[in-house]
């Protein structure tokens, strides 16, 4: 199982997880876990471009591997954004068309990306993989089981903290995290931690647009100001 959230900002986009992944097998017709390990969950591709899938792992992989060999033509050979999304649901209808996959399986998509010094994130659900761009009005998708409590914390804090306007890439992370943490706190449908968190924005320092994945010091300090919002919200019924 997997929990992802993705938020588009005014300066990039960020993806935030799990980092659950189980392998089981079926007894008397019933889904049964053997092993549970550990996964990244959001890939780069191409230095500037960030893909999050969940579901079957394999069924992943083999998203990951057509948008990796495709994904720079498609983008090139499309005359919009529209374009891009349908081209991306075609590439990998074809792909795993060819062992008889047909969406509406459990498996969804995050796809993070820029052109044009603009930056765009589009989210495949996994009800039929139909491409819905983010934009100014919905900012934020969710993947995965605990969608069902992700997406109202999501709608909440886009509402609330950031009265309707697009989040930094800094305010997105620290929610992120938090709605991911939210979920995992539940432990359901083998969600656990640790938090990965990556994001889609203009280096600096090259000016150049990349992605740039959060090791395990720069996950904790992301951790302990989630800890401080927490701690702030459970101070006002004090």
């Amino acid at each position: 199982m997997t929990i992802a959230v993705g938020i588009l900002c005014s300066d990039g986009v960020v993806i935030a997880s799990d980092s659950c992944a189980t392998s089981g097998t079926k007894v008397n017709n019933q889904p049964v876990q053997i092993v549970e390990t550990s996964a990244n969950k959001i890939i780069t591709i191409h230095d500037d471009v960030l893909v999050s899938v969940s579901g079957n792992i394999g069924i992943a992989d083999r998203i990951y591997n057509a948008l990796r060999t495709n994904f720079k033509e498609i983008v090139k050979d499309s005359k919009s954004q529209t374009d891009i999304g349908v081209q991306v649901y075609r590439n990998v209808q074809f792909e795993l068309g060819r062992t008889n996959i047909q969406f509406g399986q459990g498996f969804g998509c995050l796809l993070a990306y820029s052109e044009k010094e603009e930056f765009y994130l589009c989210e495949f659900p996994a009800e039929n993989f139909q491409p819905e761009y983010k934009s100014k009005s919905i900012y934020f998708g969710s993947l995965g089981i605990t969608a069902l409590l992700t997406e109202p914390l999501l709608a909440y804090a886009s509402r609330i903290l950031w009265k309707n306007e697009l989040p930094t890439v800094e305010q997105a992370t620290l929610i992120g995290a938090w709605s991911v943490k939210f979920a995992i706190d539940f432990n359901v449908s083998g969600i656990r931690g640790p938090i990965q968190i990556a994001k889609l924005c203009k280096n600096k320092t090259t000016n150049k647009i990349e992605t740039h994945h959060f090791d395990q010091a720069g996950i904790a300090t992301i951790m302990d100001r989630v800890k401080s919002l927490e701690n702030h919200i459970q101070s006002f019924f004090q």
